[in-house]
């Protein structure tokens, strides 16, 4: 008894040690969840809208409908999402959370505007992919110039001394402006984006999933 005893007592410790591990584990990471939740819905619900939509073009004067790229959102979504998860993880906190919070602003966006979901969500997958590309090159650029050795720079400047000592002004200087301007570039740029979209369209805001249809038939019925 005392062995079947011990037994419970080691399983129970590795269920709470494993349990403790996973929850470590989501809060550390709960940004780059939060990104690829937001991109799954946009993927699973969004970008089949916007297919659906572009194969359902009615045939004209007995002619066949066009044949669409029906593929071009998804891909869109997926190089959009990847570039992010890459970035986030090369920067520390508040870069995730702040591409955390783009994504999950799409998403309400595109909910919220009904007579615009497919102009609010391209420019969101664009300007999230922006915000992506902006901050890895310029990390690789800060890696670089970390490089960069003085006698390299001392042919431009003139001497070894006087070319260490650019080199750390301007690299105290890039970093201080660069990091403040790149790290709040995007959401400051997302937010002043869907603000405005979100200010013209107050009127429509009640009924987030209407359609157009249903949109103008309300219209209607008001006047």
């Amino acid at each position: 008894m005392d062995e079947v005893g011990q037994v419970m007592r080691d399983a129970g410790v590795y269920v709470i040690n494993g349990g403790l591990s996973v929850s470590y584990f989501l809060f550390d990471h709960l940004a780059l969840l939060i990104a690829i939740a937001c991109a799954a819905i946009v993927i699973c619900l969004f970008d089949r809208w916007l297919i659906d939509l572009a194969t359902s073009t009615p045939a004209r004067q007995g002619r066949a409908a066009p044949r669409r790229a029906v593929s071009r959102p998804y891909a869109r979504t997926v190089i959009t999402l990847g570039m992010w998860l890459i970035a986030a993880s090369l920067y520390p906190a508040p870069v995730p959370e702040l591409g955390a919070a783009m994504w999950l602003a799409a998403v309400v966006a595109v909910l919220l505007l009904p007579t615009e979901r497919a102009s609010v969500l391209g420019a969101c997958k664009n300007l999230i992919l922006t915000y992506a590309l902006m901050l890895l090159g310029f990390l690789w650029y800060v890696n670089t110039t970390a490089q960069a050795s003085a006698r390299e720079w001392a042919a431009i400047i003139g001497g070894v001394g006087e070319a260490q000592q650019t080199l750390a002004q301007n690299q105290n200087l890039i970093m201080t402006i660069g990091t403040i301007g790149i790290t709040w570039s995007g959401p400051v740029a997302a937010a002043i984006y869907l603000w405005g979209r979100l200010k013209t369209h107050l009127d429509s805001l009640a009924a987030p999933w209407q359609s157009m249809a249903e949109i103008v038939r309300d219209i209607r019925t008001r006047a």
